[in-house]
This record gives C-alpha cells, structure tokens and sequence, in this order.
C-alpha cells in the first residue's frame, strides 16, 4: 500500500472532539483511519452479485452518501483498485433505506473484466457520486421509454421514476435474443 498525504488543513481537521468531548490527537485519528481503509470498511462493499446474462452483470454496492442524493439518470465513477482506470456508470436503480447503488455494466473492457471478478463481500476503492444532471420526471402524464440492450439500466431508472410520479409509462425494449433479456421483471413493476 502506498503512503497516504494529507494536507495541512486535512491534519487540522483531524485533531476534533469525540462524543465524550475528549480531544482526540491526530495520530490517533489518522491511525483509526488507517485501520478502516485496511479492513476495507472505507471501500465500498459489494453487496450483491447477479450475472444478468453472460456479459451484463449487476451489482449493489453499499455507498449511503451516494444513496441518499441519487436520482434517475444520474451517474457514479468508478476506481475498482489503486492502479486502476476511473469508468462512469449509470446508477441502475438506488435505495436511500439500505443505503446501496445498483450498478449494471456489459463485461467488454480490462476495468469491466476486474469488476466482473468481484463477488460479494469484496470491496471496490472509489466509487464517486451522483454525478450528471438527472432526468426530468416531474409533471409528465404519458410517456413511452424505450432501452435496447446493456442500455437497459440506463433507461430503467427512469421508467421508474416516472411511474413513482405518477405518469403512465410505456416501456419497449429490445434485444438481440432471449438469452440477453435484462431487467424484465423491473420493467413489469413499472410499465402501465
């Protein structure tokens, strides 16, 4: 592992108060941080694994700050380890309760592969978000969205969205074969 540098005003930060109102050395607190970056508590933990067909997997990762903020048709960026490359993917579907981002993405490059490697309990390094400007659901009566492929998870959240606002929604998806059908059940829950 490399050395972690923290910044002056990030040192400052770190000499703070504990709930007992103890002042806290920054030694000390740099040392429990470090401790949960090791365990992997800093990292963001896959919760759940679903091979959707043979290229197209879904996963929920833990990430309550992402949750909490997220809307349909944003996105979130991802590291899987130190060296690795940063990839955008859309957030699929968000849960502010569990605290979790659903991410679905098509195995097809080097970063795609390593996810794909991941299993439950396992942990990705960075995983930033929401990012992008979400879509615009207020207001609409009767809509039709339409996803084919992979690019299913990025019109679910959507058709989603829509439906918990009210609108009547008309979803048509396309695929190659019955093989590569993703999201099916979803889209029932959704589609009027």
């Amino acid at each position: 592992m490399k050395p972690l540098f923290l910044s002056f005003s990030m040192i400052l930060l770190l000499h703070i108060k504990t709930k007992k109102g103890k002042i806290k050395g920054v030694l000390e607190l740099f040392s429990e941080i470090m401790k949960k970056f090791q365990e992997g508590e800093a990292m963001y933990k896959i919760v759940e694994k679903e091979n959707l067909n043979p290229t197209v997997t879904k996963m929920v990762v833990a990430a309550p700050a992402v949750a909490k903020k997220a809307l349909a048709g944003q996105f979130i960026i991802l590291r899987v380890h130190e060296n690795g490359e940063r990839i955008p993917l859309t957030i699929a579907d968000y849960d502010r309760v569990k605290g979790t981002i659903t991410i679905i993405f098509q195995i097809v490059g080097k970063t795609t592969m390593l996810l794909n490697e991941l299993n439950e309990g396992d942990s990705i390094l960075d995983f930033v978000g929401p990012l992008g400007k979400p879509s615009h659901v207020d207001g609409l009566k009767k809509v039709c969205v339409i996803g084919g492929g992979v690019g299913c998870a990025i019109a679910y959240p959507t058709a989603k969205a829509l439906h918990e606002n009210g609108a009547d929604v008309t979803v048509i998806t396309g695929f190659r074969n019955k093989d590569l059908v993703i999201l099916e059940d979803e889209f029932k829950q959704v589609h009027w």
